[in-house]
């Protein structure tokens, strides 16, 4: 029985581990998106004002 217990809190523990990395990549993802979208819109706000 406490192999099985050992077994699953590790399965769990690496699971979360997983979810928790694809999250921050997923978070990385949209800032830089985001920041090169924010860069495009002041960039054509700049070149148009001229």
């Amino acid at each position: 029985m406490l192999q099985i217990v050992v077994a699953v809190e590790i399965v769990g523990y690496v699971c979360f581990g997983n979810e928790e990395r694809v999250v921050e990549e997923f978070a990385q993802e949209v800032i830089a998106k985001t920041g090169k979208r924010v860069e495009e819109k002041l960039t054509a706000v700049v070149e148009n004002a001229h």
